[in-house]
């Protein structure tokens, strides 16, 4: 019977790897969860529901006598109870091929409002506890799966009160299925479910599983004689720390991906905290802050909102103002973005973010749609915002009603019009800053557009009503040299990490020396933002990819120096 390793953690990290660097560690943990080979089966009342779990193995690290168990209430009972041979509890996962433990504990949203650390203690139990630094908390949410949980007396079962009870699983995972702790004594494999109790609180249950123990066993068997890493068809949602009622980890989770833009994500945190809380909570008679976001091209103004929509698995659909035309008229109505949210919702008041994009083009009213179209688009949006139903039809062309109450409105827009919201705010604070003939600083613009008060964007062109309606206003900032160094260098999901992971998986090595990202940062358009950078880094390495062994030493290394990325750069000179 396949007997569990302790390794103990040690500086690096939650984990001491064989042979693996620290990286994203509860994101790599998630990914190393294995689905078990059989599905399981869930009595609930007269019925048994089968589904497949993931499997956590545990080493407790304990005798081999298993404690009878008992229910356990504070920590001293716990101390109490134990042998004194006990140690850390830890979990083992599969990361990057390797195995590798952690020391771990759960965390749990009750009422997803107030977020609780619990301990796991060898025998089975789950205690609440505080946060502590050299535990890796894997974030807890409701499976599909429930199960009616009970007692045996005199051949008598007797469902516990409140069940079925539903089953947790671990967020982040592609499927949610419950989780299972695997825990060994005695040749024998044991199973622990963890379920939501009826006040709301959780607890463990040892889930009874014979059909599936050999299977099982022979799966961690071979996860321990070669081991491979666990692949995912979807990107891991789950983020260290990251708890939607806390507008500060919603910040640090935007701060791997977007650089700068502290004021914005600020702003941007605390709107869709209190959304989240809306939706969680499912309480209506809570406000939502519909956003309105200023800043010029690619500063991250979509990329920030899609990034919190795709984490918090919600749908999210987009259009552009310029162009549309408002019900009634020829052309392509700037309703039908909500058939889009319909198709990947369900219900009447569905959940979900329409992001408005290029507003400032309709509130000057001068682009291609014809005199009065900016103002007609505008009275739309007023009556959306204000909650107002959308009329459309349904899959047998019956009209049907689509209730906007729950759905989170983001608009943006560079204004850069003439003239321009900066000039509006400079008009009214007296005066401009200029340096050398006139020309402006582009810190001196952020500075400027920092200092917006709801009357400048009425001067601009929108209307009191629809600005009124928007109450979160985030300002992004462009970007400078450096600013565009650090995304291609310092960010989640790079375009230069992911050409490395491109050729990597090749079966090259690539290094870049650091002068390589401020080549490639010059090059980058002021006007574009960071989106040019994309561009460029395709121009950059289609020649590598096109004949990888021209640029390649014995060993299968691809080294770029600043000298040859301006070579290859042809487009970008």
């Amino acid at each position: 019977m396949f007997k569990y390793t302790l390794f103990f953690h040690g500086l690096m990290g939650f984990f001491t790897f064989r042979d693996s660097a620290k990286e994203s560690e509860l994101e790599k943990a998630v990914k190393g969860i294995p689905l078990s080979p059989v599905e399981f089966s869930f009595p609930v009342g007269d019925e048994t529901k089968k589904s497949k779990v993931y499997l956590l193995p545990l080493d407790c690290s304990v005798t081999n006598e298993i404690p009878k168990r008992r229910r356990i209430r504070n920590v001293e009972e716990l101390l109490a109870s134990l042998p004194q041979q006990v140690a850390q509890v830890v979990g083992q996962f599969t990361i990057d091929g390797k195995i590798a433990q952690a020391h771990i504990g759960f965390s749990h949203r009750k009422y997803f409002v107030f977020r609780k650390h619990y301990m796991l203690t060898p025998l089975g139990e789950l205690l609440p506890t505080t946060d502590c630094e050299d535990v890796m908390y894997l974030p807890l949410r409701s499976s599909d799966i429930k199960v009616t949980i009970g007692t045996k007396k005199d051949n008598v079962w007797t469902p516990m009160k409140g069940a079925p009870f539903t089953l947790l699983g671990v967020q982040g995972t592609e499927h949610k299925y419950p989780v299972m702790l695997v825990t060994e004594a005695d040749g024998q494999l044991h199973f622990t479910g963890i379920y939501i109790e009826e006040n709301g609180e959780i607890s463990t249950y040892e889930h009874p599983q014979p059909d599936a123990l050999e299977k099982v066993a022979n799966l961690l068997q071979t996860m321990k004689k070669n081991p491979q890493s666990i692949s995912s068809s979807k990107a891991v949602t789950c983020v260290k720390d990251m708890f939607w009622e806390d507008p500060a980890s919603i910040v640090a989770s935007l701060d791997e991906y977007v650089v700068g833009q502290h004021d914005a994500k600020r702003t941007i945190s605390v709107a869709f905290s209190n959304y989240m809380t809306k939706k969680e909570t499912n309480d209506e008679e809570l406000s939502k802050d519909n956003l309105l976001l200023i800043g010029p091209s690619g500063v991250g103004k979509t990329y920030m909102i899609s990034l919190l929509a795709k984490k918090a698995n919600i749908p999210m659909v987009q259009t552009n103002l310029t162009g549309k035309s408002s019900e009634g008229y020829k052309g392509e109505n700037l309703s039908r973005v909500f058939e889009q949210l319909r198709a990947q919702t369900s219900g009447n008041a569905p959940y979900g973010i329409v992001f408005f994009d290029e507003i400032d083009k309709i509130a000057q009213d001068n682009w291609g749609g014809g005199d009065g179209f900016g103002s007609r688009l505008q009275n739309e949006l007023i009556g959306w915002l204000e909650e107002a139903p959308v009329q459309g039809s349904n899959d047998f062309g019956a009209k049907v009603g689509l209730s906007t109450r729950n759905i989170l409105f983001v608009t943006a827009g560079a204004f850069q019009g003439k003239p321009s919201l900066d000039d509006i705010i400079r008009k009214r604070l007296g005066g401009t800053r200029t340096i050398g003939f006139g020309a402006q600083r582009q810190e001196d613009i952020g500075y400027s557009l920092l200092r917006v008060k709801p009357e400048d964007l009425v001067a601009y062109g929108l209307r009191h009503e629809l600005v009124g309606r928007l109450p979160a206003v985030a300002i992004l900032n462009p970007l400078n040299v450096d600013d565009k160094v650090k995304i291609l260098t310092e960010t989640k999901q790079s375009t230069l990490a992911k050409y490395t992971k491109l050729l990597q998986r090749k079966g090259y090595t690539l290094e870049l020396d650091k002068e390589v990202a401020y080549e490639i940062a010059t090059r980058c358009p002021p006007e574009t933002g960071a989106r040019a950078l994309q561009s460029i880094c395709t121009d950059l390495f289609k020649p590598i990819l096109y004949e990888p062994k021209k640029y390649a030493d014995s060993d299968k290394k691809i080294r770029i120096s600043p000298e040859l990325a301006k070579q290859l750069m042809i487009l970008y000179k």
